[in-house]
């Protein structure tokens, strides 16, 4: 599917994925509790986070951080820990095995793999590739991840902002005669 717009609705922006890393901060209970449950998580395998004390996992991924701070609250509230939890999860990146790249090809100065870091962007990607060469287009970008095909352009602020995951693959296409 290619999609012609870039919209805060694709799941790279909100839907929790096996391996992203999130912070978890919770509120609403003593101070002395905070600190068994505050800090960084991993999505595992299975697809879950671990919390401590109720020592089960929490299903996260597929949802949003909406949706697994309303489960976890209801995880601690069920087991009766705590009465009124309110959970804040946040941050939603793809933790990058050693090794991990993003591939860049097309009218690039140096087209192949680029070691990922997280939090890396469209942007930063190009630039670590030499950037574009001087037919590349910046109106038509495209990034391919799994099955998924994202058309963007590089003249908006917020498509070099994109956030890249490691195995993304990214085709700069050329200008076209009228560019």
């Amino acid at each position: 599917m290619l999609v012609g717009v870039f919209c805060a609705a694709l799941p790279m922006w909100g839907e929790i994925r096996v391996g992203d890393n999130l912070e978890i901060v919770i509120r609403g209970v003593p101070v002395g509790e905070k600190g068994k449950i505050d800090g960084r998580y991993v999505v595992g395998k299975t697809g879950e986070v671990r919390m401590p004390i109720v020592d089960r996992g929490v299903p996260a991924a597929g949802v949003s951080a909406e949706v697994l701070a309303r489960r976890i609250e209801a995880v601690y509230r069920d087991a009766e820990i705590y009465s009124k939890p309110t959970i804040e999860v946040r941050g939603n990146e793809q933790a990058a095995p050693a090794g991990a790249v993003v591939s860049i090809g097309g009218a690039i100065n140096r087209p192949g793999p680029v070691a990922f870091q997280p939090g890396m962007t469209l942007l930063q990607v190009i630039q670590a590739a030499g950037d574009l060469t001087l037919f590349g287009s910046k109106k038509r970008i495209v990034v391919t991840r799994g099955k998924e095909r994202f058309k963007l352009d590089l003249r908006k602020p917020e498509h070099q902002a994109y956030p890249m995951k490691a195995g993304d693959t990214i085709i700069v296409d050329k200008k076209k005669a009228w560019e």
